[in-house]
């Protein structure tokens, strides 16, 4: 939390999160801070419980509509206000109903051992506010995919950059990393880019 805490020091808006306890303190401490759930973690759960539980192919697929009305969205290229119609008129009733499959199965399993499906259950119920956020916001994503694909290539290479040479060429690297990053979400060119700026 300490690390977190001075990262995102002055840091002001919204951030998309998984349901690390250490991102909790967003919920709790920071003014000017808006933490989303990642409706990804919470599927990704039930999705793993599948071949223990048969409860989770509901929740799974209830979660499926949710992602589809998501698509249909951006299909027809819905303005952020439309998209915030869809969502009340179509995300909400589905949030509704995974709600009532997940909180009695939270409150009968309070004091049993913890399977994979209990776990996701668990895991649901104590991230649903955050994770509901975004159909009150017309500009919020339902997940954080787009930016833990943007880390992939950074997770993957985290052996090699060990060895970057320096404390200050690693920040470098991050630097150039950011920058090439935000570039292919706005569609730009990296290396177009970076030749114009520098």
């Amino acid at each position: 939390m300490e690390v977190a805490g001075k990262f995102f020091k002055d840091f002001l808006g919204s951030i998309t999160t998984d349901g690390y306890n250490v991102y909790k303190l967003f919920d709790r401490h920071r003014e000017g801070v808006v933490r989303y759930g990642c409706m990804a973690h919470v599927r990704r759960k039930f999705v793993e419980a599948l071949h223990t539980d048969s409860r989770s192919a509901k929740v799974v697929q209830l979660i499926s509509e949710l992602y589809w009305v998501e698509s249909d969205c951006r299909i027809h290229f819905l303005s952020e206000a439309e998209r915030a119609l869809e969502r009340q008129k179509r995300s909400i009733p589905i949030l509704h109903e995974v709600w009532q499959l997940l909180k009695p199965t939270f409150d009968e399993t309070k004091d049993f051992t913890a399977t994979l499906f209990i776990k996701a259950v668990r895991y649901a119920v104590n991230e649903w506010e955050a994770v509901c956020r975004y159909v009150n916001n017309d500009q919020a994503e339902i997940d954080n995919n787009t930016a833990e694909r943007l880390m992939k290539p950074i997770c993957l290479g985290r052996k090699i950059y060990l060895f970057c040479g320096s404390e200050q060429a690693a920040k470098n690297m991050s630097l150039i990393y950011s920058i090439i990053e935000s570039c292919k979400m706005s569609r730009l060119r990296p290396v177009k880019y970076i030749a114009d700026v520098l």
